[in-house]
């Protein structure tokens, strides 16, 4: 029986692709706003949102000189708050690249997180409290307006703070003109300088005197802004947001600038350190917001934002599956069936919708759309995977059947989603129209390539319709089925983020007998269940032991076994072990889900900086991953990347969250590290990363993240999880191009020096002046990027270009009175301290200090790093 589903036209919603914001005649369109499931039903939240934005878009349009506002905001709302006339309905949307996300969490600051802290970048989303919108009046962070457009200039255009951070990386005050500078944008910003968060002037004279260059300022010393400026003072939005008359961005630090506009470029902010010292606008200017669009709009524009209500509904997928003859090859139908089995059992999401299609030379429906509400649901679908190949490879075929099927079950495909998985290149039909097709439907479509031999074409697809890309090499640890479950993940109710299940294990390797432990941390142990799959039919005897005497164990023949724990599954350590007749390829995955409709579940998101690299040039591949509880980074977890290609072993990878490049901010949650040649292959390459905490070592740490706040003090909250935990990941597909690895050629750079710190400032009186006894401080990095052993060159300099000093071959050194020492950590990365003496004379003399990292003369000297942040 075929189950058919109509949004009739007078409440069918129309949408773009999800995610994509567009910028029409200075309107921002498709700006989502989602509310999670979490948040209770509550209609003054929407009448708030709409006030909310509606002034928003009143100061962006007058931030932006005229140039920009909100014209149409759509308002996501959960499927478990009460229909009402004026919602539109529509199916669940599967993912959202960019959107304001509306949850609870540990961190109260409305805030964005960052992909990559790259300058100019677009961030993940911005995050909201209920609470900020439903508070009437001024909030704690300022008017509701300028918090927003404060938010916006993260969200949008990749713009940075101007303030100091709360977590205490970037300092508070730096040396200028003789004296010490509060950390502000713009300079003329008037405040006062005192203990503590509120100023106090109780001993400041003594411990946070500006005019005293002698001491360096205390941890303790802050500068309150005051709330009342001079007219003149408008700049910056990103800086003291909370300061009601600062409307305006800053702009280049340049005299055909309004001085009361001009960028700081010296003052040690995130903007300054993240985009090279340029300010807000000129960033600005070369997003294409404003590039392409340089136009000024009318003063009287109405900047009113058009609102949709929408709420989601149910998710419409189709499996597409190859069926040509070269999934033949290595039993990759077998395979695929297998993992197709495990799918629909354990992955697909009770009241979805699933269809499937096949082909070869020509596309077959084998399982009409039909809802998913029961085991028989579930039987009926998986009887249709298929068994048997046949001739050619029409992949659009199968793209433009998928669309068919949507369109004839519920009126219209618009939001639909379709996973792809192929392992040849497109032989019949024209994959490009097919491509058009799918675009214009306004599907998504996520691709699984099986072998480095399945067109190129597929990353294509995703990304032009909003889906991920993923690849399956048939190598050591990574299955199908961990990809499979990779591809639908990113689907699901965006609007019920804290309810998707988690993966705590996911691994294949090829023994007889495996043992394994893994850990139910508290919120966790809904649904969870322990599934093994064979390579061939074979007897499988499971065991799994738990807290409080909990055991089951399980003996079935076949190529797959599955232990369901009834209930929820107690909060503990398990520990698992699986036993087969003859050694082969076995694969576990053990996954379970939150018994909370909260946030507060770990999380593990991975990414990749770019997912196509051209090694001919400088780039190197960068994984991310973050590791977040209630939107709050959690610190001291253990995070790896397994990389495999076809061309080199496997690589098992440290990832930090150290602020040593690649990473760029410290303990903010996101890892990461760089993948160099050895561990690459040409073509496709695939990753796989696993995050691991143990129990009282790992932390969850917020503080006043987000946009700044008045009269608070930045200190920062750290909570110890009490709970193990483990997560696995599987990382879209990497494509290397023009890969050429010599390992008897070092040509890699060292990794660049970021954290380069001026400490223990001492004076004395001299003849001819004053001497000047400083200690800098910097973190080493490695000699390839940040792996390897530790660089051993360094080159300091002042800004006329004179050395101060300059290292080779060795760490510690006794010449002229320096000296140097050192200390190594796990990741061979190493703190260095260096003693400079500076003599100053009647004219004071300011030199601003970098460091340059370049291979030891027994290697490549001509290799260098790229040069550290300034003093």
């Amino acid at each position: 029986m075929v189950f058919t589903k109509l949004y009739f036209s007078t409440v069918l919603l129309v949408l773009a692709t999800a995610g994509a914001i567009t910028l029409n005649n200075g309107r921002y369109e498709d700006v989502y706003i989602v509310i999670q499931d979490s948040i209770e039903e509550n209609l003054e939240l929407l009448d708030r949102i709409k006030d909310v934005f509606t002034d928003a878009s009143k100061l962006l349009f007058t931030a932006t000189k005229n140039q920009v506002y909100f014209g149409k905001i759509i308002v996501v709302i959960p499927k478990s708050w009460s229909p009402q006339t004026h919602y539109k309905q529509l199916p669940a949307l599967s993912s959202l690249e960019t959107y304001i996300n509306i949850d609870t969490g540990r961190i109260s600051s409305p805030h964005v997180r960052s992909k990559t802290y790259q300058c100019g970048e677009e961030g993940l989303a911005m995050y909201i409290q209920p609470s900020f919108l439903l508070q009437a009046g001024r909030t704690r962070w300022g008017k509701h307006a300028n918090v927003i457009v404060h938010e916006w200039g993260h969200l949008r255009w990749g713009l940075f703070d101007e303030y100091p951070d709360s977590f205490g990386r970037l300092p508070k005050f730096y040396q200028h003109a003789g004296k010490w500078k509060p950390v502000r944008c713009s300079h003329n910003i008037q405040g006062k300088i005192g203990r503590g968060a509120t100023c106090s002037s109780r001993l400041a004279e003594i411990y946070c005197n500006a005019k005293n260059t002698r001491k360096k300022m205390r941890g303790t010393c802050y500068f309150c802004p005051y709330t009342e400026q001079n007219d003149d003072v408008t700049v910056s939005l990103m800086g003291y947001q909370f300061i009601d008359q600062l409307t305006m961005f800053c702009d280049k630090d340049e005299e055909s600038v309004s001085e009361h506009q001009r960028h700081n470029s010296i003052a040690p902010n995130a903007q300054n350190k993240f985009c090279n010292g340029k300010s807000a606008w000129e960033v600005m200017r070369e997003h294409g917001d404003f590039k392409n669009n340089p136009q000024t709009l009318p003063s009287d524009t109405n900047t009113n934002p058009e609102f949709e209500f929408v709420q989601e509904g149910e998710i419409n997928r189709v499996f597409v599956l190859d069926v040509s003859g070269s999934m033949a090859i290595n039993k990759r139908i077998s395979v695929l069936k297998q993992a197709g089995e495990y799918i629909i059992r354990e992955k697909i999401e009770q009241g979805s919708w699933l269809g499937i299609v096949t082909f070869g030379g020509m596309a077959y429906i084998r399982k009409d759309l039909m809802q998913v509400n029961s085991q028989t649901d579930r039987d009926s679908l998986r009887n249709a995977l298929p068994t048997y190949t046949i001739r050619g490879t029409c992949i659009g075929c199968g793209i433009d059947k998928a669309i068919e099927m949507l369109t004839d079950a519920l009126g219209s495909p618009e939001n639909g989603e379709i996973i792809l998985i192929t392992d040849g290149e497109n032989t019949k039909g024209n994959l490009y129209l097919s491509r058009q097709n799918a675009i214009n439907a306004k599907i998504k479509v996520t691709t699984i390539a099986v072998s480095q031999q399945a067109d190129t074409l597929l990353s294509d697809i995703a990304i032009e319709t909003g889906g991920k890309h993923f690849t399956y090499l048939e190598l050591d640890t990574i299955s199908l089925a961990a990809v499979f479950d990779a591809a639908i993940s990113g689907g699901g109710f965006v609007t019920k983020a804290a309810s998707q299940p988690v993966m705590i294990l996911s691994e294949k390797s090829a023994s007889i007998e495996i043992n394994r432990t893994f850990s139910i941390e508290t919120d966790l142990g809904k649904n969870t269940s322990v599934s093994v799959l064979t390579t061939v039919n074979d007897n499988i005897y499971l065991q799994l032991n738990g807290p409080a005497n909990f055991t089951e164990t399980l003996t079935v023949y076949g190529n797959s076994a599955t232990i369901k724990i009834d209930g929820i599954a107690k909060i503990g350590d398990y520990s698992l072990t699986i036993t087969t007749t003859f050694r082969q390829n076995v694969e576990y995955h053990v996954t379970t889900s939150p018994t909370i409709t909260t946030s507060d579940v770990i999380r593990v998101v991975s990414r990749l900086l770019k997912t196509n690299i051209d090694l001919s040039s400088e780039d190197f591949p960068v994984v991310f991953a973050d590791v977040t509880k209630s939107n709050a980074p959690v610190i001291n977890v253990t995070v790896t990347a397994t990389v495999e290609s076809d061309t080199n072993p496997p690589c098992t990878l440290s990832m930090s969250d150290n602020g040593i490049e690649p990473d760029r901010l410290k303990n903010d949650g996101t890892y990461s590290c760089y993948i160099l040649p050895g561990c690459l292959g040409s073509g496709r390459v695939q990753i796989k990363v696993k995050a691991s905490g143990e129990s009282g070592e790992t932390l969850l740490l917020y503080s006043n993240t987000g946009s700044a706040l008045q009269d608070e003090d930045d200190t920062v909250i750290e909570e110890t999880i009490v709970n193990s935990f483990q997560r696995n990941v599987v990382t879209e597909e990497l494509y290397i191009s023009n890969y050429i690895y010599d390992e008897s050629v070092d040509t890699i750079a060292p990794g660049m020096i970021t954290d380069v710190e001026i400490n223990n400032i001492e004076t004395e009186t001299k003849e001819n002046g004053e001497n000047r006894n400083l200690t800098i401080t910097w973190t080493a990095t490695g000699d390839d990027k940040n792996q390897g052993q530790v660089a051993s060159g360094f080159r300091v300099s002042g800004e006329q270009g004179y050395a101060i000093d300059e290292t080779e071959d060795d760490f510690i050194r006794d010449e002229g009175g320096e000296s140097l020492t050192q200390s190594t950590d796990k990741l061979n990365i190493r703190h260095i301290i260096i003693g400079v003496s500076v003599t100053f004379g009647v004219l004071l003399c300011v030199a601003i200090v970098f460091f340059i990292v370049k291979k030891s003369k027994a290697q490549n000297s001509a290799v260098t790093g790229k040069f550290s942040n300034i003093l």
